[in-house]
């Protein structure tokens, strides 16, 4: 609508196959009106007269079929262009393969990209440095630039193919009254974020979302930006309740991408690495953090031929550059960065609150427990104690808050997708939290006790280093455990896992004991039932005993793993052998 409207250089009343479809829709609606006066009041209706250049009525394909827009070249190539991603993919071309002394070709192990979509990347690049505003910082600003109207025509059309195209969400307010109908006491806090996102998921192809990082990358990396949030932290324009925090390209992508993560993180697969889940979490994370943008001011250097250093010097053209920070550092944020939190406020809250509830999903066996770990360390980082201290300052809704006139553009820009007021704040998402830590530590211990001596004496040996698979893994869960009680705002007595070292005084209430709290039956006794019902003792999965032959359990750390198969198979040979069984 936004681009027939104004986009389009012919307007929408101007559009004649347009107009004429409308007004047949319009007849079919008068037609199927169930209630009329008299039947020859509807004979005598004169229908709504056709334009000059369709004086034939069309064949119901015709009819079914969606009309006609009329386009200029620019804004036709455009749109074609965009969609092509959209397109089914041509058939299969056959694939690489090397030949052998032997004669006998084999498939080759090289990813082979289609030569059209290497081209069409490298085109999206160019067309996205030349419509996406991108500037380095002045030093004071002097507001943003309106943009033109091709640059506005190339994100709009973005918008509407690639991040509204496929999936469309259900506003808040029918997503509330959905999930009340279902659960009357159900809370609309923070963490009922996931149940929120109602909608059937398409998966969106490879090559959107390559297109799409850069598109995110380019306009946060606008140096705009930072003037803007200089000026507004020093005063000059927070007076002004209708100044944002955001380039004119982000302000039209706020809310479609907000919606796009959304729906990513709540549906998308998180087990495979091709997963839109995972590039959806990189667009995230560039948008949260605009101040790791790294400058380069214009500069001169020579030209010549093959290197050689000329007379004439040329000046390189200024480069803004997001740079993707390791998950072990430190947060770049100042305090200057301010009114752009307040800005995106709920595109910090809402996906962080999804990210934590399928971050459960995330596999941390032996084999991806280090890339599971890593991928929530680089979430985690984002959310420094100062970041934090201004989300929840924010949260609260003050009425002498500095940005109070910021975070209603922001939820004005958000239209119907605005969430819910959240009472209880970050805080609402400890439970996420707590399970999550808890599935890190459990499978932690499951690979530390499934160790053989070997295992275990290299373990050792590299925890002299720092590293290893006992004090290296130990050392990034305490880290890990220390980012989210200053994320979600655990207690500071909070400890998910007290076996490494644990000093809090009420550590040893927490635990489960086994000889007071069960009978002599197995079952829990009444005192034991009492106390894990008040929060008192926790059961753990470990003490679970095993159901079985115990000959045939995992081997223990204290065991020699490739040696039990052989002696369990010997034992029952002979006890076959000896009928002792």
């Amino acid at each position: 609508r936004r681009l027939l409207g104004s986009l389009f250089r012919v307007k929408p009343l101007e559009q004649i196959n347009l107009r004429y479809h409308q007004q047949q829709k319009a007849q079919e609606r008068d037609s199927r009106r169930p209630l009329q006066l008299s039947p020859m009041q509807f004979q005598s209706r004169q229908p709504l007269s056709p334009a000059a250049v369709q004086a034939t009525s069309p064949s119901k394909q015709e009819a079914e079929a969606p009309p006609m827009i009329s386009l200029s070249m620019l804004e036709y190539y455009l749109v074609v262009f965009i969609r092509y991603p959209l397109a089914p993919p041509p058939s299969q071309s056959p694939p690489v393969t090397k030949t052998v002394r032997s004669g006998v070709p084999v498939p080759s192990s090289r990813r082979a990209e289609p030569y059209g979509d290497t081209v069409y990347y490298q085109l999206f690049q160019e067309y996205t440095d030349y419509y996406v505003p991108n500037t380095i910082p002045q030093g004071q600003s002097n507001g943003f630039a309106p943009l033109q109207r091709p640059s506005e025509l190339f994100l709009r059309t973005v918008v509407e193919l690639w991040l509204e195209g496929q999936n469309s969400l259900m506003p808040t307010d029918k997503a509330v009254k959905a999930i009340q109908e279902r659960q009357p006491q159900c809370s609309t806090d923070l963490n009922a974020s996931f149940d929120l996102v109602r909608t059937k998921y398409e998966p969106p192809p490879p090559q959107i979302t390559r297109c799409l990082h850069r598109v995110i990358a380019r306009a946060v990396s606008d140096g705009a930006l930072l003037d803007m949030a200089r000026d507004m932290h020093a005063g000059f324009k927070g007076a002004q309740p209708e100044v944002l925090c955001l380039t004119p390209a982000m302000t039209i992508l706020q809310q479609p991408f907000f919606n796009y993560i959304r729906c990513t993180f709540r549906h998308a697969s998180i087990h495979t690495k091709q997963s839109p889940f995972y590039s959806a979490l990189e667009d995230w994370l560039v948008w949260l953090e605009p101040w790791n943008t790294r400058h380069s001011k214009p500069r001169s250097q020579g030209h010549g031929i093959m290197g050689s250093v000329s007379r004439s010097q040329v000046e390189t053209a200024p480069t803004s550059k997001i740079t993707t920070p390791k998950a072990n550092q430190a947060s770049m944020y100042k305090d200057c960065w301010e009114p752009y939190i307040a800005a995106n406020l709920h595109l910090y809250t809402v996906p962080l609150a999804i990210f934590l509830r399928r971050s459960r999903e995330l596999d941390f066996s032996p084999r991806e427990y280090q890339r599971s770990l890593h991928t929530v360390r680089r979430v985690l980082r984002v959310f420094s104690p100062q970041v934090v201290s201004v989300i929840n300052s924010l949260l609260n809704k003050e009425d002498n808050s500095k940005w109070k006139f910021v975070v209603a553009r922001h939820e004005t820009n958000m239209g119907p997708y605005t969430p819910p007021t959240h009472v209880r704040g970050l805080t609402s998402c400890q439970d996420d939290m707590q399970s999550l830590l808890e599935e890190m530590y459990l499978q932690h211990m499951k690979k530390v006790e499934g160790m053989d001596f070997i295992d275990r004496s290299i373990a050792y040996i590299e925890g002299f280093f720092g590293g290893g698979a006992v004090s290296g893994e130990e050392k990034e869960l305490r880290v890990v455990a220390k980012a989210a009680k200053a994320t979600v705002g655990f207690p500071e007595d909070f400890d998910v896992i007290p076996s490494i070292g644990s000093t809090s005084a009420d550590a040893q209430f927490r635990s489960f004991d086994p000889a007071a709290d069960r009978a002599s039956n197995g079952f829990l006794s009444k005192a034991g039932v009492e106390r894990i019902s008040t929060g008192a003792a926790k059961c753990d999965p470990l003490e679970i005993g095993y159901v079985g032959d115990r000959m045939h359990s995992r081997p223990g750390s204290h065991e020699v793993a490739w040696l039990i198969p052989l002696l369990v198979g010997l034992s029952t040979f002979l006890n076959e052998r000896l009928c002792l069984q």
